[in-house]
């Protein structure tokens, strides 16, 4: 049997389902939390390896109870940056659309 997995990284967690071609779920979805940082106020940060840790564990066990899917579609935070170099290695960690240490520059601009 053919199938898709849709994967959804968002802010507060992870979720993964298994779904047929004719878009019927195959088992219960996968739900893992995020790591989404709150430090300090106004500071809104994701550690991009552990993120893609949670990831990769998510899709493992939609693999390891449904089989491997042909097909992936991918949903995830709106609006958040990861700055890399030019291997794309991380400077840091992203900066979560809920991160607001820059809004009084943005107003003077």
């Amino acid at each position: 049997m053919a199938t898709v997995c849709a994967l959804d990284v968002g802010t507060s967690r992870i979720k993964a389902l298994l779904l047929t071609e004719q878009l019927a779920p195959v088992q219960p979805p996968v739900i893992a939390p995020s790591v989404l940082s709150l430090p300090a106020p106004a500071v809104a940060e994701v550690d991009p390896e552990a993120l893609w840790g949670q990831v990769l564990a998510v899709l493992r066990r939609v693999a390891g109870a449904g089989g491997r899917p042909e097909a992936l579609a991918i949903s995830n935070q709106r609006a958040t940056a990861l700055p890399t170099d030019d291997s794309g290695r991380p400077y840091g960690p992203a900066l979560s659309w809920q991160d607001t240490r820059g809004s009084e520059d943005l107003q003077r601009w």
